[in-house]
């Protein structure tokens, strides 16, 4: 499946030099470049209810790393997957009167639109789960041997001690998340609370296909080990996904790794935070959401989407109001003035400085804080050029007009 257009390139020579990035298994910051290139699996969309701005914060995250991925000399090769093969994409449909193959062509175009339209670089492979079923069973098959029956479904036979440490809390705590997050710890029978489903059986409209498991669709997490395998191999550089991700997913889906391979799915786990509105955690089902279209009524509303989003450490929860935007409306407004009159000079200061935030672990909000500085620094019209095409190649932002 085709995702949307990438932007215009950037005129900026990459300089060698190291990049830091949290991993939240290890709790230490790692470099996500190996061999001098970069492997990024981000977790995408389940199509209901696309594009809104936790979405947006998430990926435009990721497009900053690869970003400044590349600004080091990195080769990157970027894998973002469509779940459109998800309980709550059924129940959507089912609610709507919608064939669920409608209504996710419909959000997963909906979503692309938004992407491109906050200027967000492109995955390399935009995966649908629909489109590479036969990598999934053939992945869930391969780990049948750790796996068990009960009634229909067929069950990963997960580790409570793995997924506690890949996390850091109590099984008590991992049995609660996973209630809520779409597990069923409390299925009489199971061998283990925690273990999640491999295979399922289809019901009403939903899709389905052979396996030595029987006829059904395939379970959450084997999908996006199967779709990282189908073109990385093994083990990758960089997971990214909401914080949300941590347990059940990705704890699981590296459970799954092991199983498949005997290696750990990624070297590097990397979560983002999650945006709330209304006092709650924004999200489909509490139905508070703010959607990245409603706000965008122009090319500078656009970029102002990407200063509000830029301006909030990637790792932290924080919660939306519309002051927050129309502040990032009216810093990116002065920026574009500065440097109609001449602002952003002495180039060669501001992309080191940009370059040594940027690279200690994303620290987006103080590259931002450098635009304000160095927007008052009288220029030359060859000095702020060559500033606007670093903006542009760092943090997406069009100072220019002309770009987008």
């Amino acid at each position: 499946m085709k995702s949307w257009s990438k932007p215009r390139d950037a005129n900026l020579v990459p300089e060698i030099g190291g990049l830091r990035l949290f991993d939240t298994r290890s709790q230490t910051f790692l470099n996500p470049i190996s061999d001098n290139s970069m492997n990024l699996y981000v977790c995408g969309v389940t199509p209901y209810d696309s594009a809104h701005l936790g979405h947006a914060f998430t990926y435009l995250t990721f497009d900053t790393l690869i970003r400044v991925a590349r600004d080091t000399g990195a080769k990157t090769t970027y894998v973002q997957n469509v779940t459109d093969i998800d309980e709550p994409l059924f129940e959507r449909a089912i609610s709507t009167g919608q064939k669920w193959q409608e209504l996710s062509r419909s959000q997963t175009d909906i979503y692309c639109r938004s992407m491109q339209r906050i200027n967000l670089l492109p995955p390399d492979h935009f995966l649908p789960v629909t489109e590479n079923i036969e990598y999934i069973i053939q992945a869930a098959e391969s780990i049948a041997d750790q796996s068990y029956k009960l009634d229909s479904t067929t069950y990963f036979k997960s580790s409570e001690i793995d997924s506690a440490s890949f996390t850091q809390l109590s099984i008590q705590e991992l049995i609660k998340i996973s209630r809520d997050r779409g597990g069923d710890p409390e299925t009489p029978g199971k061998q283990n609370a925690l273990d999640p489903k491999l295979w399922v059986p289809s019901i009403n409209d939903e899709p389905r296909w052979d396996s030595k498991f029987g006829v059904g669709r395939p379970g959450w997490h084997i999908e996006c080990i199967a779709l990282s395998d189908k073109v990385f191999g093994g083990t990758f550089d960089v997971q990214g996904g909401g914080e949300d991700l941590i347990y059940p997913h990705h704890a699981l889906c590296d459970q799954m790794s092991i199983a498949l391979h005997e290696k750990t799915l990624a070297r590097i786990f990397a979560h983002v935070g999650l945006v709330s509105y209304e006092d709650e955690k924004m999200s489909k089902s509490k139905g508070n959401l703010v959607f990245v279209d409603d706000l965008i009524k122009d090319e500078t509303d656009s970029q102002a989407v990407r200063v509000l989003l830029l301006n909030q450490p990637w790792q932290t929860a924080w919660e939306y109001h519309e002051p927050l935007f129309l502040e990032a409306r009216s810093r990116f407004m002065g920026w574009v003035q500065s440097y109609e009159n001449a602002g952003f000079g002495n180039p060669i200061q501001l992309i080191h400085e940009l370059r040594l935030v940027l690279r200690n672990n994303l620290n987006s909000q103080a590259a931002l804080s450098l635009l304000d500085k160095y927007s008052s620094v009288q220029s030359s019209f060859e000095e702020r050029k060559v500033s606007a095409d670093a903006v542009w190649a760092l943090l997406g932002l069009d100072l220019e007009g002309n770009r987008i």
